[in-house]
This record gives structure tokens, sequence and C-alpha cells, in this order.
């Protein structure tokens, strides 16, 4: 009751204005009070919703971009098979030595020419350019699909007859005339020419 009383007397003996601050200062803590006890938590547990959302959101992205992969997946099936195809288009068959013996000598043949000989290499992977890029797919990718054989022929004849069976051989499906080389010869006999080629005959598997 002592203190209780202290108390009053003291405050009767505040001043209009320093009640005013008294009171203030009461509202003061009780706000502060609220804030720390009310407040506080509920910011923490704001934060928290929202780094699981963040989360959530990283994790739906995820699971997005392995689902894009996945439906874009036959397209992209699709593409090589059509680059394949173009592949294929662009090459003869598999042939057999004899096979590509008889498609070069009919050339030569047609054009006048007269094989002198005919040296066919064993055939081997071909690096290609696919539809799809500028850049030489790796070995393992060619050898599935396409291979090559090279061929070292000499012909005598004329040099017209040289130019056209060129002309004939660059025009054919699959074929590539690597490198090329001609001498003209005189003799009593008259003049003649012949010429040494090295022809690269692509195949594609079907």
């Amino acid at each position: 009751m002592g203190v209780h009383s202290n108390m009053k007397e003291l405050y009767e003996h505040l001043t209009q204005r320093e009640k005013k601050l008294l009171y203030t200062l009461i509202c003061f803590f009780i706000v502060v009070g609220g804030w720390f006890l009310l407040i506080t938590p509920s910011l923490d547990k704001s934060s928290e919703l929202n780094q699981t959302y963040q989360n959530a959101l990283a994790l739906n992205t995820s699971k997005q971009s392995d689902l894009s992969k996945y439906l874009l997946a036959p397209d992209e099936l699709k593409i090589k098979k059509n680059s394949l195809k173009t592949i294929i288009d662009k090459y003869n068959s598999q042939l057999s030595n004899e096979k590509i013996d008889k498609l070069l000598t009919t050339a030569f043949l047609t054009n006048g020419l007269k094989p002198v000989s005919l040296a066919i290499s064993d055939v081997k992977p071909a690096s290609v350019k696919t539809a799809t890029t500028d850049q030489t797919p790796t070995d393992e990718e060619t050898s599935e699909y396409v291979t090559q054989a090279t061929v070292n022929v000499s012909v005598s004849g004329s040099l017209v007859q040289i130019t056209n069976t060129i002309d004939t051989l660059n025009k054919m499906k699959g074929i590539e005339i690597s490198k090329f080389t001609y001498t003209t010869s005189s003799s009593t006999q008259g003049s003649g020419t012949s010429a040494t080629l090295t022809i690269v005959v692509y195949m594609a598997n079907s």
C-alpha cells in the first residue's frame, strides 16, 4: 500500500505536460511490445513462405524444361531422319568393286576414252556435311551412314574427250574427282593425251 500511495501522490504532483509525456511513453512501450510479440513473428513467417514459393518456382521451371525436352524429342528425331534421308539421296547405294568398275568404265567409254588401268581401294568411312549444319560430323556419325571408295584410273584419248568425261563424272551422283593430271605426247604415230584421275565414290547405307 505504501508504494501504491507514493506513486499516486507522485502522479498527483506531476504537471499536465508531464502527465501527457508519461501517457505517450506508456503508449510507445505498448506499441513496441506489440511489434515484437505479434508483427515480427508474422514477418518471419512471410519470409519463410516467400522462400518456399521461390523454391517451388525453381522446381517448376526445372520440370518445365525437362518437359520441353521430352516434347521436342520427336521433332529432333524427325530432323535427324530428314537429314539422313538427304545424305542417302545425295550418294550411291552400297556398290561392289565390280559395280564401281562398271559405273566408271561406262562413263569413260561413252566419252570415247580408253581405260588403261583402274584400281579400287578398300571401302572406308567417309566424312560428309549434313543438311542441318556446315560442320563435318564425327567419324562415328559418318561411319554409320556413308562410306567411300577411292579409284585411281589412267585413260588415253584426246583432251576434248577427257574434258567431256570430267564433266560427265561431275554430274554423276556421289562421284568426286579429287585429283587430275594429264600429259600430251608426240610420236611418229601421232600425238596423244593420257590422264590420271583419282575418283572418290561415295555410298550411303539406306
